[in-house]
Formats: structure tokens, sequence, C-alpha cells
């Protein structure tokens, strides 16, 4: 299936090659095939033989920035002509059908809402360890499973971290970044959180149930086999940005709704109250029905 449009499939590599070849395989076997594959490489050798036709590799010496490396990348798919860009990173997988049906399913929602420019799948967390050679898989789990399975993601539902969603799940129109800028490579980590968030300040996110991404997870290996989120090294940074991108977003929140004519507040309230007092008329009158049916069958 080639398609009509091109997805820029970013994947962001350090010192991996095992976990970066699973990566190309994943890439290759799609059934989509109008894509442009980018591996930005930031350390270590590649192999290219495993490499396919078509495939662009940068090199950059950023020390481990990782949203560097994504804006690298959204750079390269821009003189691509890529119309969507998805991060593959190199220790991720998908299922052959990703972008066969995430390009399908956009369309449709973006006929229902224009505002839609990202769309999310479900996506299995694969728990596994590396014996040499050799990835072997422990177990699978749902992740975040409290995200909604259909329609369109709110923002609040991505105001707690823990149901942030992983890059691998999230394709998105590359047009959307010249709204909402690229990653902020100040974040060590979390990078793809305040990306999400900014991106949910301009636009809509569709959601669809099919499980088709595969988001792996090395909880004991450490050095460059690991996860970058898991590095022990690394747990103050997760709390300082977590936090700075939690007050960032809330000082936003303060400032749009002080900023809101007063007027307006007023009148918002007056209606809920006006809810609140129905509702209470309601619930009373359901009350003492419910009595009398009680008394009329003692």
């Amino acid at each position: 299936m080639a398609g009509s449009k091109k997805v820029a499939i970013i994947t962001r590599t350090k010192d991996r090659p095992l976990l970066l070849r699973r990566a190309i395989a994943s890439v290759a076997n799609q059934t989509y095939k109008n894509y442009v594959h980018i591996i930005v490489n930031d350390g270590g050798p590649l192999e290219h033989q495993t490499l396919t036709g078509g495939t662009i590799v940068i090199s950059i010496h950023s020390n481990g920035h990782m949203e560097t490396a994504s804006n690298t990348g959204l750079d390269a798919a821009k003189k691509a002509d890529a119309d969507f860009v998805v991060i593959h990173d190199d220790d991720d997988s998908w299922s052959p059908e990703f972008l066969s049906i995430m390009v399908r399913e956009f369309e449709t929602y973006k006929k229902l809402v224009p505002t839609v420019k990202g769309i999310i799948c479900r996506a299995n967390m694969v728990f596994e360890r590396i014996d040499g050679n050799v990835v072997i898989t422990d177990h699978l789990q749902p992740y975040v499973p409290l995200l909604p399975e259909i329609g369109l993601l709110r923002f609040s539902d991505l105001l707690d971290d823990h149901r942030n969603f992983a890059p691998i799940q999230f394709m998105y129109e590359l047009e959307a970044t010249y709204t909402i800028g690229q990653y902020d490579p100040m974040f060590r980590v979390y990078g793809d959180w305040d990306f999400n968030l900014r991106f949910l300040q301009h636009f809509d996110i569709a959601l669809i149930p099919n499980y088709l991404a595969f988001y792996h997870q090395r909880i004991t290996s450490t050095g460059p086999d690991a996860n970058s989120i898991n590095e022990i090294d690394r747990k103050l940074q997760r709390e300082v940005y977590r936090q700075a991108i939690q007050n960032k977003y809330m000082r936003e929140g303060i400032g749009t709704l002080m900023n809101f004519p007063i007027d307006q507040v007023f009148q918002q309230l007056h209606h809920l109250q006006h809810q609140v007092h129905e509702l209470k008329t309601i619930i009373e009158k359901d009350h003492k029905r419910a009595k009398r049916t009680s008394r009329s069958h003692r």
C-alpha cells in the first residue's frame, strides 16, 4: 500500500545496534510504503547492511539530548516534504499495520473535526531483558490503560505525567510544529510530555482502540541498553523536569483565568448555581417519591 500521504519516521539512536536492528525491521515491515525513515545517530557505529533503501542517516553529537535529536529529525522531515511525523525510537516496535491504520483513521477523524492534527493508538508495554546478543521478552501489559479508547484526547487527561502516551503511539501532521514549535531541548526527559501538552493547547488528538504499538522496557538493563527514563542518574532530573512542566502549565492556566473577562466569569458561576439548584430540586422530589413508595409497601 503506497498511500498519498508521506510519513516521516524519526528514529533516535545511540550505541544500541541490537535494538536498532529490530527498529529498522519494524519500519521495513510496514504495509504502508509511502514513508521516509530518518535515523538520527547520536553515537556509535551503524550496521549499514541493515538499512533499507531511501533511509536518511544523520549523525549528531548532542551528548544524549533526545529532543535535539527529535528536532534534527523534524528538520529532515521538512526537507523530505513529509505530511506526517512519528518518532519510532530505536528500542520500540510496531505492528505491520500501524501506518496503514493510523493514516486511514486520521483522515476519518479529520473529516469530522478539522482541528484534529494528531492521532494515537493503544500500546502494549513489553518487559524484556538482554542476554548477550538476544532480547528476551518476559511479559506484556497494556500501557496507560486509563486513557479513553476512542474520540478526542482531553487536555485534562494529560496533566498527570503517568497518563502521558509514548512517542511510538503518536502520529501527527508536520505542519502542526509550525504553530506549536519543536521539542524543547531544555528537557533532558519528559520533552515529549511538554510537546504533547503544547500540541493540545492548539489542536486535537484523535484516539483509536487498536493495539498497534509496542513500548519496550528493560528495567534491569544498565548502560546504553537501559531505557532513558529508568536510568538511576536521571531520577533527580525526572522529578525536577516533571515539576517544571507542571508549574509551567499551571502558570499558563492561571494566567488565562486572570485574563478572562470578569463579567463572563460571574455569568458562568450564575449558570452553574442555577444548574445546581435544579439538580437539588430533582433529587429532593425523587427522595420524597421514594419515601411515599416505601410507606405504601408497608
